[in-house]
């Protein structure tokens, strides 16, 4: 009877320790149905990212400011031309607004651009003769009038990967009725650009143009350098 009785409880023993191994078994089963679920959850989001080509705010953006040049004030306008009146009454601060300047208030592009004090709101678009760069998805800009061409050239070549130099930035004029491209030198500000060609331009707000120093040479009767238009 003894021994039936010690048969008994290692086998009570036994049966306990496989239940136990059993619920080690599934506990671990739905650990990895866990990490599954969370690899397909990542998966899903990776995607919804890229279907809707706006990642999350996370190591992607701070990579993105540590690459803007701690020098260059320019940033591009979260709009591709200026607002209406009643658009600009209702719109806030935008993250992407140029730097050095805080977001403006501008009308409609056929009328002169409102801006803050020591802000200017202007059209920085491609030449027409200019065939080897892109346009820029938005060309309305605005920033502090102490911005120079030297800058603008950086956010070009942020924009448009080239380097720096090969960046010419131009202004459009009317002279005796007559149609000039004139380039801009680099220490150029656009309070002096606007007090110096803002009356010889067709639009009430300022234009700039850009094209690459190949087009220069290629179109250079088209153009002229600044120290020749003064004199």
């Amino acid at each position: 009877k003894e021994n039936e009785k010690e048969k008994e409880r290692r086998a009570k023993e036994k049966e306990k320790e496989r239940e136990r191994e059993r619920g080690k078994e599934k506990e671990r089963e739905r650990e990895k149905e866990k990490e599954r679920e969370r690899e397909k959850e990542k998966e899903r989001e990776k995607e919804k990212e890229k279907e809707e080509g706006n990642p999350k705010p996370s190591k992607r953006r701070k990579t993105d400011k540590s690459e803007t040049p701690s020098t260059t004030p320019v940033q591009q306008r979260a709009q591709s031309q200026p607002p209406s009146p009643s658009q600009s009454q209702n719109q806030s601060q935008s993250p992407n607004t140029l730097s050095q300047g805080s977001a403006s208030k501008t009308t409609d592009a056929s009328k002169a651009a409102v801006t803050k004090p020591g802000e200017v709101t202007f059209e920085l678009k491609l030449n027409k003769n200019e065939k080897g760069l892109a346009a820029l998805e938005r060309q309305f800009l605005t920033t502090s009038n102490k911005v120079t061409i030297g800058h603008l050239k950086k956010f070009l070549a942020k924009k448009i990967p080239q380097p720096e130099s090969n960046f010419v930035v131009a202004i459009p004029v009317i002279v005796k009725e007559k149609a000039k491209t004139v380039m801009l030198d680099n220490g150029m500000s656009l309070l002096v650009i606007q007090e110096q060609f803002g009356n010889k331009q067709e639009t009430s707000y300022l234009v700039l143009e850009y094209f690459s120093s190949a087009t220069a040479k290629e179109f250079k009767d088209s153009y002229t350098p600044v120290n020749e238009f003064e004199k």
